[in-house]
């Protein structure tokens, strides 16, 4: 009686199980997450001149078209752009778009993060890295006697030492919506971007015309909350605050959007200007007198003691 062989024949299951099998919970979570999102774009697709329309209408406000834009001097140029704010309601009334913040690399002395926003309608994504660096600048020497790093808008100077986790993560924050601005922005149409443009200009020209003064007092109170104060202001201006001009008023509230979302300093805004920076620059140690030697401005007098030494004067000429 002759034996049958049987071979056992062994299936390997699919790739796709296995890959499935080989996730974890966080990666499957966030797998999930992501084809929701997809999922809910294509079942509700914006509506691009409902879109239009919302960021039009944001850009008539006041408040909001004041802080909408920066301005920043660069040698001879003035770069000027959409800032922050105007970024955020974009990417809101735009609707299906997704911001991830990925940490790529970390060290003692630096973290690097990836930011990435997609548009989930056209499966299309801009985005970049930002490098965070693990320290922040004080008024207070630290205890190994480092040189300053720099010195700020009142000529003090700033040492560098370790930041802490709460103003890492405020650090982060800042550069993470910095990145998030330029590839939300990049996701707009140009003819979008144009028209908001030109309705923030309207909008801002009509507010200084309308109320020249309220609108530079509140800007003499926005950058006195970044530190500068008004006699700096005028310092920079060459006049009195009360005399700007509505360009000059337009230039001072994009510096201040500007040095607000981090784009540039009040210390490099002076440099542009030529000369400003000989003032923020304290003196070398051993030289320049000290306060008890240091004389007194001479003030001038005022009309009525001059007439009255003139008069003392004829008086004793006469006898």
């Amino acid at each position: 009686m002759s034996k049958s062989t049987k071979q056992m024949v062994v299936k390997e299951p699919p790739r796709e199980a296995i890959e499935e099998q080989e996730r974890t919970p966080l990666q499957s979570g966030a797998i999930a997450h992501a084809q929701a999102r997809y999922a809910m774009a294509q079942a509700r697709p914006r509506s691009v001149e409902q879109a239009r329309v919302e960021l039009l209408r944001e850009c008539e406000s006041y408040a909001f078209a004041e802080k909408a834009r920066y301005s920043l001097a660069r040698g001879r140029e003035t770069i000027s752009d959409f800032s922050v704010r105007l970024a955020g309601a974009a990417s809101r009334v735009w609707q299906n778009m997704m911001t991830e913040v990925q940490i790529v690399n970390e060290t003692p002395e630096l973290r690097v993060l990836r930011v990435t926003v997609v548009d989930l309608e056209a499966n299309n994504s801009w985005g970049g890295e930002v490098s965070v660096e693990k320290k922040v600048l004080r008024k207070k020497r630290p205890p190994d006697n480092p040189p300053p790093e720099r010195f700020n808008a009142f000529g003090e100077p700033l040492y560098a030492v370790a930041a802490s986790e709460e103003e890492m993560a405020i650090k982060t924050a800042a550069q993470v919506s910095k990145a998030a601005r330029s590839a939300i922005l990049r996701h707009l149409p140009v003819w979008l971007k144009e028209e908001c443009e030109e309705k923030l200009a309207q909008t801002v020209q009509a507010g200084v015309e309308n109320s020249k003064t309220k609108v530079l007092r509140k800007l003499v109170e926005s950058y006195g909350e970044l530190g500068i104060q008004p006699r700096q202001l005028e310092g920079f201006l060459g006049h009195a605050v009360g005399q700007s001009s509505a360009k000059e008023v337009e230039t001072l509230r994009g510096l201040w959007v500007g040095i607000r979302d981090g784009h540039t300093t009040w210390v490099e805004a002076l440099a542009t200007r030529g000369g400003a920076l000989t003032q923020l620059q304290p003196a070398p140690e051993g030289e320049g007198a000290s306060p008890e030697e240091a004389p007194q401005e001479e003030r001038p007098q005022s009309r009525t003691r001059q007439l009255g030494a003139a008069l003392r004067k004829t008086g004793r000429r006469k006898a």
